[in-house]
């Protein structure tokens, strides 16, 4: 009988201190979501407004785009990007560093979308001394598909609008940065025997010049020409991307330009 109160006993004191620790497991819980003090996580309006300014010792260069900024097409995987880093590194008595964004298949509201909502590339874009960025292509042509400009026309107005809230945003996050817009050139020379694509991404690049005015550090740089005569012999295999010579061209204008 003894042995049977014991028993009951036990059981009894066990169960209390279970109850317990769970209780306190279960109110910590309730205190880690509702008051997070201690946690290691910070908020994204605290990151995105935290001052934050490119460091004079380094140039930090950060790609923004679509796949000509990735450098598709280039066996080497460098990349007009990549062309320009390696010249600066030859150039300036400083350490040249990459912050690669760029995306395949971006569109403009794509971009932008990216850069006002991600609290890590809004904080790479207050660091950055160089802002390379190559976009709306993809807005209006697709590799592989028929051309219809009718259509691109129509996409046009939105793509500009998109691009114009990218510089702003740009300009707001980093006021000091040399931003540069690689405008696009026509892949489609062999097919185009009236001009008008080569007429199209003329009035495309002419719009984006005209919004880079708007600010200081903004610069356009044309790349129509470099693939104006011989077109094939720049691109690569899918006839729409820049080779390795296409990208080196693009490469050596920007530095060109910079200096």
């Amino acid at each position: 009988m003894k042995s049977s109160r014991l028993l009951w006993s036990s059981i009894l004191i066990v169960a209390i201190i279970t109850t317990s620790i769970f209780i306190y497991g279960f109110v910590n819980a309730i205190q880690t979501v509702v008051y997070p003090n201690g946690s290691n996580l910070t908020e994204p309006e605290a990151e995105i407004e935290e001052e934050i300014a490119p460091s004079a010792d380094e140039i930090i260069i950060l790609s923004l785009g679509d796949s000509l900024t990735k450098g598709t097409g280039d066996k080497t995987n460098n990349g007009y990007v990549g062309v320009v880093r390696n010249l600066l590194e030859e150039n300036k008595d400083k350490p040249v560093y990459l912050r690669p964004f760029a995306v395949d298949g971006y569109t403009t509201e794509q971009l932008l979308d990216f850069i006002t909502t991600q609290s890590g590339v809004r904080t790479a874009i207050k660091e950055s001394n160089l802002i390379l960025m190559t976009i709306g292509g993809n807005d209006m042509f697709s590799p592989g598909n028929e051309l219809d400009l009718q259509t691109s026309e129509q996409l046009m107005k939105d793509a500009l609008a998109n691009i114009s809230k990218v510089f702003a945003e740009l300009n707001a996050l980093n006021a000091e940065a040399d931003i540069v817009y690689v405008g696009l050139y026509n892949p489609f020379s062999e097919i185009d025997e009236n001009g008008e694509v080569a007429l199209f991404v003329q009035e495309w690049n002419h719009e984006v010049f005209k919004m880079t005015t708007a600010y200081k550090q903004v610069m356009f740089v044309p790349t129509s020409d470099l693939f104006y005569k011989n077109t094939k012999s720049f691109l690569s295999s899918d006839v729409y991307h820049p080779n390795e010579e296409g990208y080196k061209r693009i490469g050596e204008r920007i530095v060109n330009v910079l200096q």
